[in-house]
């Protein structure tokens, strides 16, 4: 199992304006050789299309999500911090800002929004457990114990009430209980590893889609469907961007009224 010793989040501000439209969004991991960038990506055929650059100096394992309209991007380096840290960028320019230092640790690999009640969800491999992160003021809570495994690429379904990841110790797809951490197996993806994957979950038409580029060798790079009943993955099309490993779903701003998504109603029913 590769144990990797970097992680952050960076949240990219949306806005949901008229031009932002239901469509999956992505960040490539740069390894230090140059800052990452955001991309949009056709459902249909895989493309990606660059859209910015994030503005700090590299990133390392990203994942992606999007939290009601701020798409949180995981392991991009806060250069006023000197650190990885919590953040977040607009997808229109890259402007970066920090939120939190992740209470100090190094190793979320996957985000995932949980809108109606307005938290990430990550794993920390430093410590094998599901953390959620409050997404104004930062804090982590750990939830259950560890489970053994490494788990990247996450995603949660709003509607559904489930949250996904991709565990690199199986080469599986998983659903993680959100109050006790609990890991279920569902099933084999068919990639030959868990490493460099991106997950997102398209709560308009109930699809998971992910994306996958071989880590150790190849050329394999694309956007790929996953069976939330049997794990399996079915191909869509070449992305062209290497280690795209971030990947998150955001809707149109009808689609997010229509779901009843969004921190805004949550704090109108707590008053």
């Amino acid at each position: 199992m590769l144990a990797i010793v970097k992680f952050a989040a960076v949240a990219a501000t949306v806005g949901l304006a008229s031009s932002v439209h239901a469509q999956l969004y992505g960040v490539n991991t740069d390894f230090g050789f140059g800052p990452s960038s955001v991309w949009e990506i056709d459902k249909t055929t895989g493309a990606a299309t660059f859209k910015s650059q994030i503005q700090t100096s590299f990133s390392s394992f990203v994942g992606a999500d999007f939290l009601n309209g701020t798409f949180y991007v995981s392991d991009v380096f806060d250069d006023g911090l000197g650190t990885w840290a919590l953040g977040k960028v607009d997808i229109n320019t890259g402007a970066y800002t920090r939120i939190s230092d992740q209470d100090g640790d190094a190793n979320y690999h996957g985000l995932a929004g949980d809108n109606a009640n307005n938290v990430l969800y990550s794993y920390s491999l430093d410590h094998l457990r599901l953390v959620s992160v409050n997404p104004n003021s930062g804090a982590v809570t750990y939830i259950g114990g560890p489970s053994g495994d490494f788990m990247r690429g996450m995603a949660y379904d709003n509607v559904g009430k489930t949250l996904y990841a991709l565990s690199e110790g199986t080469n599986m797809l998983c659903s993680i209980d959100t109050a006790t951490g609990a890991v279920h197996y569902i099933g084999a993806t068919g990639f030959a590893d868990h490493i460099m994957v991106g997950l997102a979950h398209d709560d308009s038409t109930g699809t998971l889609y992910a994306t996958y580029d071989v880590f150790f060798g190849g050329n394999t790079y694309g956007l790929y469907t996953i069976d939330k009943i049997t794990g399996a993955a079915t191909y869509v099309g070449d992305t062209g961007v290497f280690f795209l490993d971030g990947l998150g779903w955001v809707p149109s701003p009808g689609t997010l009224a229509l779901l009843g998504l969004g921190g805004l109603a949550a704090a109108r029913r707590r008053r």
